[in-house]
């Protein structure tokens, strides 16, 4: 199997941090389901949420927190990078139900979850 904690840039970043920074949402699951680390940091401390916030991922981030990514970080880190409505989602995010998660899950996630 993968190593997903391998480190792939000189600063630190994991396969996550990179398809978080990407907007890969697809990827971002997939890693996710395989096992890797949410809240693997960089060497700069920046967790894959960071990554996906300072872009703008807001699909990412959304997945992040469903699968109970959480980071104080995260909302600076959207400021920092000019995207102000992610980081009122994240900050209001952090009050979010149960079934708030559940509907940005897919179906199998969900499944998985409940048992």
């Amino acid at each position: 199997s993968a190593d997903l904690t391998i480190r792939m840039t000189a600063g630190g970043a994991t396969p996550l941090h990179l398809a978080a920074a990407s907007g890969q949402i697809e990827c971002v699951r997939i890693l996710i389901d395989a096992g890797a680390a949410l809240e693997a940091q960089s060497d700069r401390g920046l967790t894959p949420l960071d990554a996906a916030a300072h872009v703008g991922a807001f699909d990412c981030a959304q997945l992040f927190t469903s699968y109970g990514a959480r980071d104080d970080a995260a909302a600076d880190c959207a400021i920092l990078g000019g995207h102000r409505e992610l980081r009122d989602w994240l900050k209001a995010s952090t009050s979010w139900t149960p079934l708030h998660h559940l509907e940005v899950l897919t179906f199998e996630r969900a499944l998985d979850l409940l048992h």
